[in-house]
């Protein structure tokens, strides 16, 4: 048996090992009991789309973060900032028709992702994804760490669409 170090003294992980895995109570756990991962080595998932781009909508700006390679590749990123005026959002239709960029996932809560759906609709394949279904691990969150992650969870086909009804012309 090994005494296990007060919890003001590990880590935010450790501490999180050490409420599931000791019983209430416990000073001591027995570590052949203790499960971990043998290495750090990053296992290469399957990737579904070689160009795609995941954007990060808010009230003023999106951050767009396009992904392009082959399937086995590390993909090349590009990360780009537009303003939400019509002007900037054609701007961005436009780049990402020049990189033949096929899918597209919005995050945005509220409304803002509307106007961004309606422009790129059109041209390419555009999924809202719910921002509680594709949240981050916690941390320091910036627009580009977002817009990075949904086109990496995009790429490796890992977002559901949300609903949206179909729009009804008279």
């Amino acid at each position: 048996m090994v005494v296990v170090p007060p919890m003001s003294k590990l880590t935010w992980v450790d501490r999180k090992h050490h409420e599931l895995l000791s019983p209430r109570g416990a000073r001591a756990l027995n570590l052949s009991t203790m499960i971990y991962p043998l290495s750090r080595k990053e296992i290469p998932m399957e990737t579904i789309l070689e160009r795609c781009c995941g954007i990060d909508v808010h009230k003023k700006t999106i951050t767009a973060c396009l992904l392009v390679s082959k399937p086995q590749e590390k993909p090349k990123k590009t990360v780009r900032t537009f303003t939400t005026m019509t002007r900037d959002l054609f701007a961005c239709k436009d780049w990402l028709e020049s990189e033949k960029c096929t899918h597209v996932a919005l995050e945005s809560t509220g409304v803002y992702w509307k106007p961004v759906f309606n422009i790129l609709e059109e041209s390419m394949e555009v999924i809202l994804a719910n921002a509680r279904d594709i949240k981050n691990v916690p941390g320091r969150k910036t627009d580009v760490k977002d817009c990075e992650w949904i086109a990496q969870l995009l790429r490796h086909g890992l977002i559901k669409g949300s609903f949206i009804p179909p729009q009804t012309h008279p």
